[in-house]
């Protein structure tokens, strides 16, 4: 593992916490750093994908990359301490191609040491957030099936299937939830691999995607994503709802949401149209707002208590970060005009701008005021932490406001909303029952 890799593991982790109000993990039992392992994982977010999958993996993890962000030396030496190897395609000229086989005997290496390889099996992103798996592309089984006959079917390598669920990754304050699948054998496949290769990597292929599905709330047609998202938006335990806004056990809504999801893809055509008529007709209904007020209201108890506290903390904070919080805000759209790198790309600076930024302003305050040299990192330090403050102090205040919101709700939603919303909620369960 190198230095540059251990600083990545130590800081994404907690500006990935500040971020998101929630980050678990499930199945983290089949990962036991013992055996060589290929994750194959969903891609619903471009930048912040391998940021959130490698950070919190318990055991260290090595990438492939598109080759031409490997071009300047700079970035070759970044990207490669940070356990990324570079992979040619077509578009890189087909005389780069050759290329790969040394890249994939390095990768065969890494895990007949009993490390770890993640793959996006998808292949690309999608410009706007979904929730489903794209069609699984021939690269995983390829790599794996060239590992184990490399090692002539002796290396015990597994294939984990790595769903990442947000919330909504483009929201600050939003939830992640993390689940490892069910383990694949690779070695299974030997015999079927030798009689035929081009069938075993297409079986393979298969299993990989059916897996990965078991571990996303996932849509079949893409078609059918804003019904499904529209009707789940009636349930309060819907894994879209963010727990930065409502109180909500991120486990057990994920489920409830997949068993939903699951239920939503066996609806025949008819089934579907129905769905559709009682959304259109129940259109008057607020489903957030009368939700909302349904739901368990948050305790804001300590949410008071963390403002008044530490308000003073949380405005130096502003003030001394405001800068870097300015152009978190700007830079990823100037940056590039793709939408789903943008929360990867504010975290990525976030590691640069802070010392940047951080250390100027120390060094103008060192000439105006003759500060000593030695408090640099004191300040350093000092101004993460109150950005950190600041950033917490958001969050608490996005419940408050909403609790508030709720509460004069209350008083003004008649009983014959609620009632209609009770009905067009009954409905939906019986549709999807």
């Amino acid at each position: 593992m190198t230095l540059l890799y251990r600083i990545y593991k130590t800081i994404v982790p907690i500006i990935c916490r500040t971020y998101f109000s929630k980050i678990e993990i499930e199945g983290s039992e089949h990962v036991t750093g013992k055996d060589p392992v290929l994750f194959v994982a969903n891609h619903p977010s471009a930048l912040l994908d391998p940021m959130v999958c490698g950070s919190f993996a318990k055991i260290p993890i090595n990438y492939l990359g598109r080759a031409d962000l490997f071009k300047s030396k700079l970035a070759s030496w970044f990207l490669t301490s940070s356990h990324m190897w570079p992979i040619y395609r077509d578009v890189d000229g087909r005389e780069n191609l050759d290329k790969n086989e040394e890249v994939f005997k390095q990768c065969y290496a890494k895990l007949k040491m009993n490390q770890a390889l993640l793959l996006y099996g998808e292949g690309f992103t999608d410009e706007k957030f979904v929730r489903r798996v794209k069609k699984i592309k021939k690269g995983p089984a390829r790599i794996a099936f060239g590992a184990e006959e490399h090692f002539n079917f002796e290396m015990g390598l597994k294939i984990i299937p790595l769903g990442v669920n947000y919330s909504n990754p483009d929201e600050f304050g939003s939830d992640i939830l993390m689940k490892y699948g069910e383990p694949i054998l690779v070695s299974d496949f030997k015999d079927k691999y030798r009689d035929n290769p081009a069938k075993a990597m297409l079986e393979l292929t298969n299993l990989i995607e059916k897996r990965l599905k078991e571990c996303i709330i996932h849509i079949e047609d893409s078609a059918d994503l804003l019904l499904f998202e529209n009707t789940e938006k009636y349930r309060q335990s819907f894994f879209g709802l963010s727990s930065n806004i409502y109180e909500k056990d991120l486990n057990s809504s994920w489920k409830e949401t997949k068993r939903d999801s699951d239920k939503f893809n066996r609806l025949e055509k008819k089934q579907k149209e129905q769905l559709s008529n009682v959304l259109i007709e129940a259109s008057s209904v607020n489903s957030e707002n009368i939700s909302g007020i349904e739901s368990k209201m948050l305790n804001n108890v300590m949410s008071w208590m963390w403002l008044i506290i530490i308000s003073p903390l949380s405005v130096a904070g502003y003030l001394i970060n405001f800068p870097i919080f300015l152009l978190l805000k700007v830079l990823p759209a100037k940056l590039t005009r793709r939408s789903c790198f943008y929360p990867g790309m504010k975290i990525a600076l976030s590691m640069i701008l802070f010392p940047m930024f951080l250390s100027i302003e120390f060094f103008v305050f060192k000439l105006l005021f003759d500060i000593p040299g030695y408090y640099w990192l004191a300040y350093l330090l000092g101004g993460a932490i109150l950005g950190y403050f600041y950033m917490k102090s958001r969050k608490y205040f996005f419940r408050i406001r909403h609790t508030l919101k709720v509460r004069k709700m209350r008083q003004s939603i008649q009983q014959r909303d609620k009632k209609e919303y009770v009905s067009v909620l009954e409905r939906i369960n019986l549709i999807l029952n």
